[in-house]
């Protein structure tokens, strides 16, 4: 929506007018400055600010909030942490974000951290001139002043900067440099409806009814006040995401971690979890089953997550020392799945032969079983890196065709084809909340090689792929993450670039997955 400036104060008055009306919950990480300023314009427009950047309350304040406004004015190691927390639960419940680049060129870690922030895709940049133009690169300065001599310069760069967010297929929304509270207003003046507690409690303050007088005003703020602390559950946030989105960069984010953790050669720091990668996201972590199969260089764990609330497998990819050799072994010959009531789906038979002839299955649905025999409350969670990534596929697969399991998610990073169309199609069927991730030009993903002319006998990737891209603007990087259409052959995501790349495949969401001598 393009506003002029003629049209600016009636439409700022309607926006204003619907946020009377609905009374949104705005959550704000600002500075220590403006914090009393914000909250006060908040208040007197009709909105409702809370002021939470703890992270222990911050993601469920997120997910009841209205919009997220972040002002990086006040930088420190855990307030950064709750800033890009906040962005990323926002971001999943489709909520509106502002973020205003405070200072952004003074320093490289002021720049450095905004980047951060920016690639979290926030629905509004704010800022001044100058704060605009080092957000694009073109001044490292940052002086906080209008400069009449680069105005025209700036706006030009804020609308290139918008039109790169707000391309098509990033399908992000129109970006537009305005104030934080219109910012706010435009976005929530469009709100109809309101987010249901999971105890029943409706949070809406009204209804959308016009509110009339301060007395009647004034209670009704002081009862949703109520109803909304009387909402809050303690249940971990991963446990609320929408069902309606398959791709939670939150949950991948605890998922990288355990696809890591795997890589470690070291079987009694694992059976204890007091590895150097089982910490952090993953501390907790209880294996019930470790596989470790020399012979033919496998390993694999089973185990229990209780702040995800569900069982984990993770598989380890191929040793970075094989890539070579195991990039050869992809040209291998097909084999038939060999799974009751499926015909024709083919699969590459070192990626068969590794998961069914071997102790790895056995091992595997032997931890499984011991899980569900005494648990019926987790969903299965299950990730694997390169060749780790196929096995976690044929795992999936084995357990929804073949077990009967319903509550599945498959999350993978730079896994390699594994079968034909007819195996992918099949595979989607069965394992539909599944996420292939690939990161730029990394190899392993274009291998085996995809031939159109083939037809269902070439390999083909079953969905849904997540491409993690990078564009450059100026002196920035920017890394982006697009989900893929639902062929599983998207030709404006990976398959877009050339695989050339074993950098790229080594590193997912900032976690290197390679192996770990302890």
């Amino acid at each position: 929506m393009a506003i002029s400036t003629e049209s600016w104060g009636s439409e700022a008055w309607k926006a204003l007018c619907k946020v009377r009306e609905t009374t949104p919950l705005v959550q704000c990480i600002t500075n220590f400055v403006s914090m009393h300023i914000m909250a006060n314009s908040l208040l007197a427009d009709g909105a409702s600010p809370v002021m939470v950047h703890v992270i222990e309350e911050l993601l469920e304040f997120t997910s009841l909030s209205s919009a997220l406004g972040i002002n990086i004015g006040t930088l420190s190691p855990d307030w950064i942490f709750s800033m890009k927390a906040a962005a990323i639960r926002a971001n999943e419940c489709q909520k509106p974000r502002v973020l205003d680049p405070v200072g952004v060129g003074a320093t490289r870690f002021r720049t450095e951290k905004c980047i951060e922030l920016i690639n979290l895709k926030p629905n509004v940049i704010r800022g001044n001139v100058s704060e605009i133009m080092a957000v694009v690169g073109e001044w490292n300065v940052c002086t906080g002043e209008w400069q009449q001599n680069i105005l025209k310069t700036a706006y030009r760069r804020s609308r290139f900067l918008a039109d790169l967010l707000a391309g098509s297929r990033l399908q992000l929304g129109q970006r537009r440099l305005v104030s934080f509270l219109f910012s706010l207003f435009c976005h929530l003046g469009d709100i109809t409806t309101f987010k249901r507690a999971e105890n029943g409690v409706n949070i809406s303050p009204g209804g959308g009814e016009r509110q009339q007088g301060r007395q009647r005003q004034g209670g009704k703020n002081a009862k949703w006040t109520q109803t909304v602390l009387e909402s809050l559950s303690p249940k971990h946030f991963l446990q609320e995401h929408s069902r309606d989105c398959l791709y939670n960069r939150t949950l991948a984010l605890y998922v990288v971690e355990y696809a890591a953790a795997v890589y470690v050669d070291n079987p009694p720091s694992l059976l204890a979890w007091n590895c150097s990668r089982c910490r952090g996201l993953t501390a907790g972590f209880q294996i019930v089953e470790l596989v470790v199969d020399v012979p033919h260089c496998l390993q694999a764990y089973v185990g229990v997550a209780e702040d995800l609330k569900a069982m984990v497998i993770a598989f380890r990819g191929t040793q970075e020392t094989s890539y070579q050799n195991w990039a050869e072994d992809l040209y291998f010959r097909q084999l038939d799945l060999n799974y009751p009531g499926i015909e024709g789906a083919m699969v590459h038979s070192g990626f068969y032969v590794a998961y069914h002839n071997t102790t790895l299955r056995e091992s595997v649905m032997r931890g499984v079983q011991t899980i569900l025999a005494s648990r019926n409350d987790l969903s299965t969670i299950v990730t694997g890196h390169s060749m780790g990534g196929a096995m976690a596929s044929l795992c999936a697969l084995d357990l929804a065709a073949n077990y009967g399991l319903k509550d599945l998610k498959v999350i993978t990073f730079g896994q390699p084809r594994i079968g034909n169309s007819i195996f992918a199609a099949t595979y989607n069927a069965f394992v539909p909340n599944t996420v292939r991730m690939t990161h730029s030009h990394d190899i392993v993903p274009h291998l085996p090689p995809y031939y159109t002319l083939l037809g269902e006998k070439t390999y083909h990737h079953f969905a849904t792929e997540v491409w993690i891209f990078k564009i450059q603007v100026g002196r920035l990087q920017y890394e982006f993450e697009e989900v893929c259409d639902s062929s599983g052959e998207d030709p404006f995501c990976s398959r877009s670039v050339t695989g050339n790349s074993i950098m790229d495949h080594l590193q997912y969401l900032g976690v290197y997955l390679k192996r770990v001598d302890e």
